[in-house]
Parts: C-alpha cells; structure tokens; sequence
C-alpha cells in the first residue's frame, strides 16, 4: 500500500515538474541577465533553468 502511494506521489511530481518546464517558456520568460555557473554560461527560459535544477537535485549519489 505505501509503495502504490509512493508511485502515486511520485508521478504527480513528475507532472508538476513538466507542466512547469512547459508552461515557463517563451520570450515573457527568459532569463534576462546572463550568467554562468562553474563555467557553463546559462541562457534561454526560466523553465530550463527550473528543469537543470530538477536534474541537479535528482542526481544520486554515488558514492
């Protein structure tokens, strides 16, 4: 039973995190000032910047 609920959480995760990529796109949401992280310059829509967060926080580790 918790895992059922745990597959159920995790896919409404799943679909918040990719109407938000979806939805904050566009030329109303890019990322105005230009930057860059560890060397990497991040440009486009405030929704991409949101999905290298999901990756980066999703990440396992390996250790």
């Amino acid at each position: 039973m918790i895992v059922i609920l745990g597959l159920i959480i995790l896919v409404a995760a799943v679909v918040v995190g990719v109407a938000a990529v979806v939805t904050n796109s566009g030329i109303a949401h890019e990322v105005t000032g230009g930057f860059s992280v560890f060397g990497f310059d991040v440009t486009g829509s405030t929704g991409t910047l949101f999905l290298y967060g999901i990756v980066v926080g999703e990440r396992p580790c390996l250790d």
